[in-house]
């Protein structure tokens, strides 16, 4: 861990926690059961129990 010393410039940053979750989408229908299936995958932020993003702060310099 750097500590920023007096003077530097700069701003700070926040970079959020993924998961990513993988899985499968199937179509279906009423008449003719499956129809198609692929694979997908979505990407969501962590998040606390106390509801604020989980992540990490970043000094960014100029």
């Amino acid at each position: 861990m750097k500590i920023v010393a007096y003077g530097e410039r700069g701003y700070l940053g926040f970079k959020p926690g993924l998961r990513t979750d993988y899985g499968t989408l199937n179509k279906y229908s009423n008449w003719d059961g499956l129809l198609s299936s692929q694979s997908a995958y979505g990407v969501t932020a962590l998040k606390l129990s106390s509801g604020e993003a989980d992540g990490e702060y970043l000094f960014v310099h100029l």
